[in-house]
């Protein structure tokens, strides 16, 4: 691929996360209608923002051992911050009506305030002290939970966010690769050093291969790269107190818990042999260096696909989404194609035309390839590809190149 074909091919994938949004609309109850240019103004939107970090300060003032008059001031004031956001969502609630629950985000804050809520009746009506410090636990998890309300208000967090979110799958897939692994070496591991006696700082009753949940719960820690090799050369120890070939009598078992006493026989095998080393060896390079790094490789993928492309912006797409919902106020991602030339008039520069070629816009060669259904309606991926293709040729001239039809980006439009 050309540098111009990698540019545009860039451009196309950051095109194709286009969603449409459905069209808010002024209601034209009054009440309601105050209630909206309320929550749609700016200072609005600021002003909660400003709430929730200070929220997010009154919570981190907390410590253990503060004094009543200092904890009832904080109190006052989670009781306060509960409040601005119970009216904030009361607001958009009768602003939006039911669309208010549409948006995951709105859900995600009704939650939380109705959460709240519940724990403040429970306290008032609970008697038993236990289970009012059970609900106070409740309350504080619930405030905390506002903090994450910060990424929906912070543009600069949301990008970000919406990345892991976007790339759990993918590290699920790692993740489920990487518990096969250890409960495979667990599994080898308790084969071959489940009857080494504990000795040493490192082989001990917390940490050894006696069972696979011990064995995994080792191998996680020796995952971080935490005393591995202490581990390892503890295994090879030569002692002379040890049975070198330790077997198992029926009459009297080996001792693994404590209701196994007295009547067992104590596990204390010999050294490990020098397989611990590619044991150990091995799992440090396949987990530790190849499946972790994969999944940090995973999370920087994500962040390459959902940064913007080299040829159009964030906001050239947001302009273009707003001014779709015009023409689609239910987001079913059609318009009617007798509707284009309205809609390419309305559209912001750079996607946009300015006025004096207006006629002739819908006559472009790029926008000419536009497919209509039997509806007669046009899919709004296929109009914001063509049109960013158009400023791709634009701005890239006879360097430009198409893609072939078996490029990964090409051959989901």
């Amino acid at each position: 691929m050309t540098e111009a074909q990698r540019k545009w091919a860039a451009t196309q994938a950051f095109v194709m996360k286009i969603k449409p949004e459905r069209l808010l609309r002024r209601p034209e109850k009054a009440m309601r209608g105050r209630c909206y240019d309320l929550v749609m103004s700016q200072w609005f939107d600021s002003f909660i923002v400003v709430v929730i970090a200070a929220n997010s300060i009154s919570i981190a003032t907390l410590s253990f051992g503060d004094k009543e008059v200092k904890s009832d001031v904080i109190e006052a004031l989670n009781w306060a911050f509960s409040t601005v956001f119970a009216v904030e969502m009361l607001l958009k609630i009768t602003a939006f009506g039911h669309l208010y629950f549409r948006l995951g985000w709105n859900r995600f804050d009704f939650t939380i305030v109705l959460g709240i809520a519940a724990g403040f009746i429970l306290r008032l009506v609970v008697q038993d002290q236990n289970l009012v410090a059970s609900i106070s636990t409740m309350v504080s998890l619930m405030r905390i939970g506002r903090l994450v309300r910060l990424v929906r208000h912070v543009k600069q967090l949301r990008t970000p966010f919406n990345t892991i979110i976007a790339v759990i799958p993918s590290i699920l897939n790692v993740g489920a690769l990487l518990l096969l692994l250890f409960f495979i070496y667990a599994s080898v591991g308790v084969e071959l050093y489940a009857t080494i006696g504990f000795h040493g700082s490192g082989l001990s009753e917390q940490s050894n291969f006696r069972s696979i949940g011990n064995a995994m719960q080792c191998l996680m820690k020796f995952s971080t790269g935490e005393a591995w090799n202490a581990f390892m050369y503890t295994l090879l120890e030569d002692r002379d107190d040890c049975d070198s070939d330790p077997v198992y009598n029926e009459d009297s078992p080996w001792c693994i818990n404590e209701k196994d006493y007295p009547n067992c026989t104590a596990i204390n095998g010999c050294e490990a042999g020098y397989s611990v080393f590619i044991f150990f060896y091995s799992f440090t390079l396949i987990v530790s260096y190849v499946i972790l790094n994969l999944i940090v490789g995973v999370v920087l993928e994500g962040f390459e696909n959902s940064s913007e492309g080299d040829i159009l912006t964030r906001s050239d797409l947001q302009n273009f989404v707003k001014t779709w919902a015009l023409f689609d106020p239910e987001a079913s991602c059609y318009i009617k194609a007798a509707d284009l030339q309205s809609f390419f008039a309305r559209l912001e520069l750079p996607l946009g035309v300015c006025s004096s070629s207006k006629e002739t816009y819908i006559k472009d060669d790029c926008l000419s390839g536009i497919g209509v259904n039997r509806d007669l309606q046009v899919h709004i991926l296929n109009v914001a590809s063509l049109l960013a293709k158009r400023i791709a040729k634009e701005k890239q001239g006879t360097q430009f190149g198409e893609l072939s039809n078996s490029h990964p980006v090409q051959m989901r439009i």
